[in-house]
């Protein structure tokens, strides 16, 4: 029987639903409803632990003494890599909810998938939309695009932050990336540019093909819409995109993607298999964040795979609350 622990009692791990966004778009809420039992809750800032558990700590030390099975770790970025270590230490645990990205470099990157690939620990990373319905159905209908020509995708947030999904998203939808350029991607046949935004949140990709064009857009709370145009001729052959929308998706989608992720960690445990957004995959994301952030600062160019595993990611942003050092 699986129970769960959460490190980091912040928005994604517990506060989010005060907003009633009307879905679930937290660990807490995503546990219980699986009746996954919580055996306790950590945050440095205890009083605000102490309102999601009664069983509550300050020191996630104390925490995975609670010998929890499943563990989320919502916590800033910088504290992940030592907080995931101190996790597989733990013979209890079986499987890690973790928030992305989930180390700040791909050397704690590697050495955590190996120790947890060792101990036979399933790390699964939060990049959600991998079991979101509305983004499986773009995937699978692609083709309505032909040829893809060129993509445009506006993010708000950071690349740390925001980037991190859109990046997932990306690699998703169109597989691996060649080169980078500063905020300019190269993938096979086509290049994709990311337009930083400021003062409204955003996350957009314009997908532009030979037979249609696709604006997907990613709104807060899970929320989404999108725009689809098909291509056309004119009398004398020329191409162009039909000024009138095209409906190519389900307006009732459900928005179950927390639930969806949950299940398949809990799969993965009892199967002993990989989830879908497994550590693996997510470090591909944290590649693109690494080689992004590379040459920007160095104002070079960058093929993949990114070599220099020692680069660390900037500063997420967005952070509410800084994650203290915890005392043993």
């Amino acid at each position: 029987m699986n129970n769960a622990a959460i490190i980091g009692c912040g928005n994604i791990g517990c506060e989010l639903s005060k907003y009633k966004p009307g879905l679930i778009i937290t660990h807490l809420e995503a546990y219980k409803k699986l009746g996954v039992k919580v055996i306790g809750v950590c945050d440095i800032d205890i009083e605000k632990a102490k309102r999601y558990s009664k069983n509550a700590f300050s020191n996630y030390k104390d925490l995975l003494r609670q010998k929890p099975t499943i563990v989320s770790v919502c916590t800033p970025d910088d504290t992940h890599y030592e907080i995931l270590k101190e996790i597989t230490k733990h013979s209890s645990i079986k499987g890690i909810w973790a928030e992305k990205p989930f180390t700040k470099n791909l050397k704690q990157a590697d050495e955590i998938i190996k120790i947890c690939k060792k101990k036979k620990i399933k790390l699964m990373v939060n990049h959600f939309r991998r079991y979101d319905d509305f983004y499986i159905s773009v995937k699978k209908k692609m083709g309505l695009l032909g040829k893809i020509q060129r993509v445009v995708c506006y993010y708000s947030g950071g690349i740390v932050t925001v980037g991190s999904h859109l990046l997932d998203l990306l690699d998703l939808l169109f597989g691996r990336c060649q080169s980078v350029d500063g905020l300019h991607l190269k993938f096979k046949g086509f290049y994709v540019d990311l337009i930083p935004v400021k003062g409204i949140s955003i996350m957009e990709i314009d997908i532009m093909g030979d037979e249609g064009r696709l604006d997907l857009i990613s709104k807060p709370f899970g929320r989404y819409d999108y725009r689809f145009y098909k291509a056309k001729k004119d009398k004398i052959g020329t191409k162009y995109f039909d000024s009138i929308q095209k409906e190519i998706f389900s307006k009732d989608v459900k928005r179950d993607f927390f639930e969806k992720g949950l299940k398949d960690l809990i799969k993965s445990i009892k199967e002993n298999k990989e989830p879908i957004s497994s550590a693996v995959v997510s470090r591909k994301s944290l590649e693109l964040i690494c080689a992004i952030s590379y040459s920007i600062k160095h104002k070079k160019s960058v093929k993949l795979p990114f070599k220099n595993k020692k680069f660390m990611i900037p500063k997420a942003q967005g952070d509410i609350k800084k994650w203290e050092n915890q005392q043993s």
